[in-house]
């Protein structure tokens, strides 16, 4: 493995989508008569819930402190199923019949008594932004910087701007509980540019970046914010550092402040042409249910995509569920969307010179395409990319060389696991 610094940022080309007009009217989506939940993990052993069960709008499902969900609607379970993600993974899919009416639980409300960092842990593990309070909190006291960014991960996409605008006496009062929870390390919060907070707030330091693409990103911010150049290989948290987004944050205050667990997302949708609405949607409800309320048809050919134009996935499928990691839906027209190739490279080196961390793409590609994926990372830095898609967004020969890298890393992950266990 090369141990390279993170170091000489390439200046990017594209910037991201900045709000400068008062928050957009919000379109909110009725409840679906089906949901689903996808967890992080495969289906081994007993979820603490069983088909034909009843659960109510925000019950906390499970026993152990990882291995829980929460219930995004009040209905009965019709499925427990393993099913496979992005790269093969393997996850576990709950599937819900709908009541239409929502019914409270009130575990979390009765649970006032307990402190900040309990209710979180044991509650907050499935708010709409995806924070991952139990790891974040496991390793609290290595902490030195928490960020809380304004900025989403890709462009056209607008969904924490929005929440920054619409409700930032809450994302102040979830910025309270994240000071009182992570009581040692320095909150920092992160937008644009030009744009401005709303407000002061207590105890947290305001700090902006350009809003050229992917200034934004955890490695590029530790960079230009604390001077602090990752390693190849090493995660940002191995640094001292922590990320959420303000949605997270946001939905952490309407949490206390409300006495109920936040399990409506807010998603930017793109449409055919780029523009974008936004949409207040319930977790677990189908992309499919969304996109027909707002009269959006996704015909042969079109790609539905989770997220935006660079770093997005693919759905297989319409009825794939919203997550709390979706922040955007995407439809690309059959006759605009980018091809895909599988052309050989052409060593034009456009990739090479796009890339932010300097990595050798155009050397990294052969070894991906060939599943040496060992060899990449000793050899061509895989390990360096920081997964913002400029070099597939650039490269001539259309190879998907943001879906090879991803598998490349997958897969060396997954034989590093193998051999630990076999070890």
């Amino acid at each position: 493995m090369i141990k390279r610094s993170f170091f000489s940022l390439a200046a990017p080309k594209l910037t991201y989508s900045i709000l400068t007009t008062p928050p957009p009217e919000l379109v909110d989506i009725p409840l679906p008569e089906r949901a689903q939940i996808i967890l992080d993990h495969p289906l081994n052993g007993s979820l603490g819930i069983r088909v034909g069960d009843t659960v109510k709008t925000g019950q906390r499902c499970g026993g152990q402190e990882g291995n829980y969900f929460i219930s995004p609607i009040t209905g009965t379970v019709s499925a427990i199923s393993g099913t496979v993600g992005y790269m093969g993974k393997n996850l576990t899919a709950v599937s819900f019949k709908v009541d239409g009416k929502d019914t409270p639980d009130e575990e979390f409300r009765n649970s006032e008594g307990s402190s900040e960092l309990e209710r979180a842990t044991r509650f907050l593990g499935y708010l709409p932004g995806q924070p991952d309070f139990g790891f974040l909190i496991g390793i609290r006291d290595n902490l030195k910087t928490v960020f809380v960014s304004g900025m989403d991960k890709d462009l056209l996409v607008s969904t924490n701007s929005v929440i920054a605008k619409r409700d930032f006496e809450e994302l102040k009062k979830g910025m309270a509980i994240i000071r009182k929870i992570f009581e040692k390390s320095r909150i920092i919060y992160l937008l644009p540019e030009g744009v401005r907070s709303g407000g002061e707030i207590e105890g947290i330091e305001i700090k902006t970046l350009s809003a050229v693409y992917p200034q934004f990103f955890p490695k590029i911010v530790m960079k230009k914010i604390l001077a602090i150049e990752v390693p190849t290989g090493i995660r940002c948290d191995e640094m001292g550092a922590g990320f959420l987004s303000a949605e997270a944050v946001t939905a952490l205050g309407m949490a206390f402040s409300t006495g109920s667990v936040p399990l409506d997302k807010i998603i930017t949708v793109i449409k055919k042409d780029g523009s974008t609405s936004f949409a207040r949607v319930r977790l677990g409800t189908p992309a499919r249910h969304v996109l027909d309320v707002l009269g959006l048809h996704v015909a042969k050919g079109d790609r539905l995509i989770s997220g935006g134009p660079l770093a997005g996935i693919t759905l297989s499928s319409a009825d794939a569920p919203i997550c709390a990691d979706t922040d955007s839906l995407m439809i690309q027209d059959a006759a605009a969307a980018p091809a895909i190739s599988d052309a050989h490279c052409l060593n034009c080196g456009e990739c090479a010179r796009v890339c932010p961390a300097h990595v050798p793409v155009n050397m990294l590609i052969r070894l991906l395409e060939n599943r040496l994926y060992d060899e990449a990372v000793r050899s061509f830095d895989l390990l360096s990319c920081i997964d913002c898609g400029l070099c597939g967004y650039v490269c001539p020969a259309a190879i998907p060389i943001f879906h090879y890298v991803m598998l490349g890393k997958y897969e060396y992950e997954r034989a590093r696991s193998l051999e630990v266990q076999n070890a």
